[in-house]
């Protein structure tokens, strides 16, 4: 008897002497009645109920005759209880939750035929394909048939070695008989590390998976989150089409649970809720949750305020003819070095589900999903992106404007509609993408040109995309000694990075607060649309202006509801409503929006630099005048009005008049076109 009979008939005898007790003889027999009577097809053998020896002997020993063993245990006491029923109609499933996970990166030698236990994302699937169990092939000298080869390497078809032993034939093509042969249904799909076992300096490990049991096929599909208990195998690697020294591990599937990737349907313990709900009434909450986020970046408060927001989210707005997505937008704009892509990485950190990319190199389909062929059976699969990976979660890009244009409008259905549409050789396919968008960009030259809008800095942006952010951001670097003072003292004391709140805590707690789905309070609702009709009202048609649409309501009605999410309550108040239109007045006054027109009444535009160029040109005009009338005559910041007057005369817009007396203020006038 070889090793792997010897395994296999050892197993069976362990679990006849350990089901020969009389409770667990019990348990057994149930199992068998359900499935005996038809109300199940799946005898589940939990590894964690037998005996831990036992457990152990098929865990090390699956691929040497484990498997089989128990197979062959079950197969022969339904034949003892009833011969009719053979058991080739169900499957046995193999549970266990004691097994510890096994990063996929680390799976090794060691772990070859063994069962282990491992989570990750799926981010390929293929179709159902039956799959040689035992092929049968034909001589092409003789035509007579082999015999049954068993086939157990999943990858490679296993054909007969040398001369044909019926005839004796020298030189036989072997061909498989399919209508001889043996199948089972089979499908395969790619396991990726999840982001937070992916450490730097490393490619992210993703391995082959392969199920034969049928209520495992097509199961998973791409971006779930999912554990599996499975076996390792592997099989020798091809070089050139010659086998080479090395071999490939793959995984073949025994049992699948998925993973809820929305945090709202995680379960907690009654002392951890205890523990969220004391936390949540601390009247400094808020505040720490913010310093929190990335507590070795000194200042940027409105950006990590924003982001914060973004992590919590508001609630889906569900209707019968759409659903308004819930995920909120960020766009951080401004100069090199001033800690965009850590506090990119901070969000993806403390969020429950997070993906980062790059904006280098990153192409459409790295971002959404791409369908191509696969190597073996040349048919169509889907590969998922980042947006689809980090679906219920968030998807940080970092310096987006290095994305080709055709690769980056293609985020722009996933924004908005949060699903990502495929359509390519026939094949019609819909993934979901409910993640919310954190970017940063670069400005086209590297600095940020003040006198220039956030749209004229990213001119290759088209205004479509823009409109789909809830929030930009203008990340300045400005030289100020007082705050380079501070920043400095910041950087040398707060070397540890340490957190107002532990980091574990928090991030359990943004998890709790998806379960609340806060509504709109009256006096909330009245202040978003008071609010809203007034900084509309300060924009028109003709304007070169962000534009301000409904879609900037429903933005704001997002904001407040994620406002009032992060401290737990089930309606948004007043108090939620004035931090949002305080983001938004930095907002639109980073994208060249006038927010002081709400109560001065002046037109919109006259925050941007080229909209007070048009108001100086309009004033002189009517006829020259000194700098100080047009400074009282144009009331807009003294900033804004210095920036504009003095680019209009380095480049000869405006002139001083030469007919004016000695020691007067200069006076200006337009000068002409020849």
């Amino acid at each position: 008897m070889g090793a792997f009979d010897q395994t296999k008939e050892n197993i069976k005898s362990q679990l006849e002497q350990f089901f020969s007790d009389p409770k667990e003889q019990i348990k057994f027999s149930d199992l068998l009645s359900a499935y005996m009577s038809g109300k199940t097809n799946v005898i589940t053998l939990n590894l964690d109920e037998i005996e831990p020896t036992l457990a152990n002997d098929i865990v090390e020993n699956a691929s040497k005759g484990a498997l089989e063993g128990i197979e062959l245990f079950i197969e022969e006491s339904i034949r003892m209880q009833n011969t009719v029923i053979p058991f080739g109609n169900g499957y046995i499933q193999i549970m266990s939750s004691k097994i510890p996970f096994t990063p996929l990166h680390t799976i090794g030698s060691e772990h070859i035929g063994k069962i282990i236990r491992v989570h990750g994302l799926v981010n390929r699937t293929s179709i159902i394909h039956p799959m040689y169990k035992e092929a049968v092939f034909k001589c092409s000298e003789c035509g007579e048939d082999s015999a049954p080869i068993p086939q157990d390497n999943p990858l490679m078809l296993t054909k007969p070695y040398g001369k044909c032993r019926i005839n004796g034939c020298t030189n036989p093509i072997w061909e498989p008989i399919p209508e001889l042969s043996v199948m089972v249904d089979s499908q395969e799909f790619m396991l990726q590390e999840s982001y937070e076992d992916i450490s730097s300096n490393r490619v992210p490990r993703a391995i082959q998976c392969i199920t034969f049991k049928q209520l495992l096929l097509n199961y998973v599909n791409c971006g779930d989150d999912i554990e599996m208990l499975c076996v390792v195998k592997a099989m020798t690697a091809l070089k050139k089409s010659t086998k080479s020294k090395f071999n490939i591990t793959y995984l073949e599937v025994l049992q699948i649970t998925k993973r809820r990737k929305d945090p709202a349907f995680i379960e907690f313990t009654p002392e951890e809720v205890e523990e969220i709900r004391a936390l949540a009434k601390d009247p400094q909450i808020y505040r720490k949750m913010i310093d929190t986020l990335a507590p070795s970046l000194y200042g940027h408060d409105d950006e990590k305020e924003a982001v914060l927001l973004a992590i919590f989210g508001s609630p889906e707005d569900v209707r019968e003819d759409m659903t308004i997505r819930g995920n909120i937008h960020i766009l951080m704009v401004g100069d090199p070095a001033t800690a965009k892509s850590q506090l990119l990485r901070a969000a993806v950190e403390l969020s429950p589900r997070g993906m980062y990319a790059m904006g280098r190199g990153t192409t459409a389909a790295g971002l959404t999903a791409a369908l191509h062929k696969t190597e073996n059976t040349d048919e169509w699969e889907i590969s998922a992106g980042v947006l689809v990976l980090a679906d219920e979660g968030i998807a940080a890009i970092d310096e987006i404007d290095k994305m080709r244009d055709e690769d980056r409008v293609n985020i722009h259905e996933a924004m908005e509609q949060q699903t990502v549409s495929i359509d390519k050789a026939g094949v019609h396919a819909q993934l979901k993408a409910r993640t919310a968008l954190i970017a940063a960009a670069n400005p086209m030259m590297g600095r940020y040109d003040q006198n220039k809008s956030v749209f004229e800095n990213l001119p290759k942006f088209p205004p479509s995309l823009f409109s789909r952010f809830d929030l930009i951001f203008r990340v300045l670097d400005i030289p100020n000694e007082d705050y380079d003072t501070r920043v400095v003292t910041h950087i040398i004391e707060n070397s540890s990075g340490k957190s107002p709140i532990d980091r574990k805590l928090l991030r359990k707690y943004i998890a709790f607060s998806k379960k609340i789905k806060p509504i709109l309070a009256s006096d909330a609702a009245d202040a978003l649309k008071e609010y809203f009709l007034a900084v509309r009202k300060t924009y028109t048609s003709d304007q070169k202006t962000f534009p301000f649409s409904y879609r900037q309501f429903e933005a704001m009605k997002r904001l407040t509801l994620a406002r009032a999410r992060s401290l737990l309550k089930e309606k948004a108040d007043k108090s939620d409503v004035e931090v949002v239109k305080r983001l938004f007045d930095i907002f639109l006054r980073d994208v060249g929006g006038d927010v002081t027109a709400i109560e001065t009444g002046k037109d919109a535009n006259q925050r941007t630099i080229m909209g007070i160029v048009e108001m100086i040109k309009s004033a002189l005009a009517e006829h020259p005048m000194t700098k100080s009338d047009l400074r009282s005559r144009i009331n807009v910041d003294e900033k804004a009005f210095e920036n504009a007057f003095n680019k209009m005369l380095s480049i000869g817009t405006i002139l001083m008049n030469e007919e004016q007396g000695f020691g007067t203020e200069e006076i200006y006038k337009l000068r002409l076109k020849p």
